[in-house]
């Protein structure tokens, strides 16, 4: 969410102007399709995952991130909450993606799920 902090933080730390700078996760994986016309950058060299097909990770990321960050918004808004983390900090709420999603294992108290695996998607 962007709030005159952040504003501020990144002038401050950047030299950047921004009235509606975007606040994002940092990612942790970048998987890319090794198919370049013309060589490439190392791109290993920066945690890069190449490979020959993405679609497996692609799917990967729609049934597990963006399917369970979908179904507890909808519960979590219903719930009076209007923003993701806030709403996480419940266990209840941290729940309801494992438990709707089937995962195996129940959550710990941090809400993630010990040994979890989801049956539609078989990891790359």
């Amino acid at each position: 969410m962007t709030t005159p902090d952040v504003i501020e933080g990144l002038n401050t730390e950047f030299s950047v102007e921004d009235q509606w700078p975007v606040v994002a996760e940092p990612f942790t994986s970048w998987v890319l399709e090794d198919d370049f016309s013309d060589g490439r950058p190392p791109l290993e060299e920066a945690g890069v995952l190449l490979v020959d097909d993405v679609s497996p990770y692609e799917l990967m990321k729609l049934r597990l991130l963006n399917a369970s960050h979908q179904s507890l918004c909808y519960f979590a808004y219903l719930s009076g909450y209007r923003l993701v983390h806030e709403a996480g900090r419940r266990f209840v709420v941290r729940r309801i993606p494992a438990q709707l999603h089937g995962f195996r294992g129940d959550a710990d108290a941090q809400g993630r799920c010990r040994e979890s695996t989801c049956p539609s998607t078989n990891e790359p």
